[in-house]
């Protein structure tokens, strides 16, 4: 099954609609069809580009520093019922450091995955609170 995106970016799931309504964000036609088509012909004009292209990258350093501290504050385990982004930020460490494996913030990150994951007779078990061996 594919995902149509630009089809489904006003969507709720059922269980995500807490205030009732049909699940969508904005139920208006000119919101969903005039406002996205517009919205679409807009961003792809070449004088915002400058501006889309600074912000976008302005988005990825602030968020790339964000999981940096966070990953220095909690010592590369993060607090499951929280974030639930152990993957995310090992992903984020090796793309910040070019894609090296043998940085060491990856390194760190791959030294704690037994810590937040293992496996037992039961099945495979995730560290839910900020709590180590070390």
């Amino acid at each position: 099954m594919t995902i149509i995106w630009h089809m489904r970016h006003n969507s709720l799931d059922e269980d995500e609609a807490y205030g009732g309504g049909d699940g969508q964000l904005f139920s208006s036609p000119l919101c969903d069809g005039v406002g996205a088509e517009l919205f679409g012909c807009v961003e792809t004009l070449p004088i915002i580009q400058p501006f889309k292209n600074f912000a976008r990258a302005y988005g990825l350093k602030f968020c790339s520093n964000c999981i940096a501290a966070e990953d220095l504050q909690t010592n590369f385990i993060n607090i499951v019922f929280v974030n639930k982004d152990k993957v995310l930020n090992m992903v984020s460490a090796y793309h910040a450091a070019g894609n090296n494996i043998d940085a060491w913030t990856v390194k760190n990150h791959m030294m704690r995955i037994e810590d937040y994951l293992w496996l037992v007779d039961d099945g495979l078990k995730i560290q839910g609170y900020n709590r180590s061996q070390c």
